[in-house]
């Protein structure tokens, strides 16, 4: 699966997509 960058600190929202098999970088807006 291809991985992303997440413009969001929203921990609720990396929470969600973490748990649904996503990798992903978290980068400020």
């Amino acid at each position: 699966m291809p991985s992303f960058v997440l413009a969001s600190t929203s921990p609720r929202r990396a929470a969600l997509l973490s748990d649904a098999g996503f990798q992903f970088e978290i980068a400020p807006p």
